[in-house]
């Protein structure tokens, strides 16, 4: 799985425990993403690089996942 991938799925994660309020796992998910990411050193402009497209099915799928 790529860096893109891997932080895109945390941060949906990290969003649904946000909505349902597990302080504990917002910690658990915001340490994983400061270990994958070197604490956002490796991961600046991952998002907002020209070539990168969205994922559009791994949208819906975890879409699907979540309703």
């Amino acid at each position: 799985m790529s860096l893109a991938r891997e932080v895109n799925k945390l941060l949906d994660e990290l969003s649904l425990q946000i909505t349902v309020g597990d302080e504990i796992k917002i910690v658990e998910i915001k340490s994983k993403l400061n270990k994958l990411t070197r604490s956002g050193e490796i991961i600046r402009d991952i998002f907002t690089n020209d070539y990168y497209v969205n994922d559009m099915t791994m949208d819906k799928v975890l879409a699907n996942k979540e309703g």
